[in-house]
């Protein structure tokens, strides 16, 4: 009797994550490659949709960024971004997760502006960052972080252009509870 469709991308996606975790421990590259390969066909194996899609595509996300910290190319930062896109994509709208996705998010696109100093990358940056503290509640000790990269982010983008506006919004931005 051969597993199902769910238990096959649950056992992929444990041993990805297993993988990954011993690659942080050991330092061995070919558990990092093994890692990303079987997240990989845990996305392909798993749901369509749903919240297992979004845990799948995020510990996809953890070794592929793993990864680009190994190479610092360019490459594996999209790839990175992708699978956390795909990860955000799939979570619920309600998900408590949502806010910790969308930092995630947030982070990675201000990687890939530190790389490329693309206005186009902070703004995804600033997008993803809004949306995180938007989804968190007043009460929640993460919001405080929240708030700090998104002022961090904004005032990246004044350096960047120079826009009164851009620094007025940071420090309105930092003035939030």
């Amino acid at each position: 009797m051969s597993p199902n469709f769910d238990e096959r991308a649950y056992a992929l996606n444990i041993l990805g994550s297993l993988l990954g975790t011993r690659y942080v421990q050991k330092k061995e590259f070919e558990d990092l490659r093994s890692a990303i390969t079987r997240g990989r066909e845990a996305v392909e194996a798993g749901p369509p949709n749903g919240s297992e899609r979004a845990h799948f595509a995020c510990n996809l996300t953890r070794s592929l960024r793993l990864m680009y910290g190994e190479t610092k190319a360019l490459q594996d930062l999209d790839d990175t971004l992708s699978a956390a896109k795909m990860a955000i994509a799939a979570l619920p709208l309600e998900s408590s997760d949502r806010a910790a996705y969308s930092k995630e998010l947030s982070e990675l696109f201000g990687l890939k502006y530190d790389e490329t100093k693309a206005l186009e990358d902070i703004e995804e940056a600033i997008r993803y960052a809004r949306e995180a503290v938007s989804v968190t509640a007043l009460d929640n000790p993460d919001r405080i972080r929240y708030i700090r990269a998104l002022s961090h982010l904004l005032i990246s983008k004044y350096h960047k252009t120079q826009l009164q506006e851009d620094l007025y919004e940071a420090i309105r931005v930092g003035r939030q509870p």
